[in-house]
């Protein structure tokens, strides 16, 4: 990582960002695979998926040459054993397989349900225990975090993205409720994460990427969502957003 971080950063060919688009593929197809058959075979399939998704990141990063600088790591440690939700900003491809290799714990993430349709890979979400969420049906929405509730109560670490999708500009948009009435039916703790650069490296909606970039992830501390009801929501998503732009240097006011 030293010896990365000491080369120069430069834009990739578009020859050479789909190389890296078809590794990528390569290494998704192989990785869902290895998670099925874990589901199937292994007596400790949560672990073991866990080192597939850690394994995955790391692949996907490699090309890229991405230099990954990570704070406040003991954060996670005061709430293990815990019930946890992490709320992380969402402005590239990458926050994931960069958020499995920063975040030492059993991550599992809420995603849209559109990927739960693509072959083997929504085999792979399902037995891997990810989390389906429909952001058009409310109703099918509540069911899908009472099942997010159950991954919580097995030890997973669930990761949110509050504003629901990726931010073009990289500013924090608005937070979107679902995550913290799970947080707050569970009783979770709520760890906010700021990733910070990687809207440089590959923004949303873009094929253009950055060879060599740095990117550092700021692990905020916990936020108790004990004490906290769906009425006084708000109230812990300010909390949360307040911490969040403070990891991510922003105004309050943005």
């Amino acid at each position: 990582m030293e010896e990365m971080s000491k080369m120069s950063a430069y834009k990739a060919h578009r020859l050479h960002v789909a190389w890296i688009q078809l590794l990528t593929g390569i290494y998704t197809l192989w990785s869902s695979i290895k998670i099925i058959f874990i589901s199937i075979f292994s007596k400790e399939p949560q672990r073991s998926i866990t080192a597939v998704t850690r394994l995955w990141g790391r692949k996907l990063i490699a090309p890229t040459g991405l230099v990954l600088k990570v704070k406040g790591a003991e954060h996670i440690e005061q709430s293990r054993g815990k019930p946890t939700v992490i709320m992380c900003n969402h402005t590239s491809l990458y926050d994931i397989p960069v958020s499995f290799l920063s975040l030492d714990v059993d991550l599992r993430m809420i995603a849209k349900k559109e990927l739960f349709n693509i072959p083997v890979l929504s085999t792979a979400l399902n037995k891997g225990d990810f989390v389906s969420i429909d952001r058009n049906n409310i109703e099918q929405a509540k069911k899908d975090l009472q099942v997010a509730e159950t991954k919580l109560k097995k030890g997973i670490v669930l990761w949110v993205a509050p504003e629901g999708t990726r931010s073009r500009d990289g500013k924090l948009r608005p937070f979107k409720k679902g995550g913290f009435h799970l947080a707050i039916d569970t009783n979770a703790q709520i760890i906010p994460v700021a990733i910070k650069g990687l809207d440089k490296v590959l923004p949303s909606n873009s094929y253009d990427l950055i060879i060599n970039g740095q990117v550092e992830i700021e692990i905020g501390e916990p936020i108790d969502s004990a004490g906290y009801d769906k009425k006084s929501c708000n109230e812990l998503i300010q909390i949360t957003r307040n911490a969040m732009l403070e990891l991510l240097g922003e105004n309050y006011n943005d």
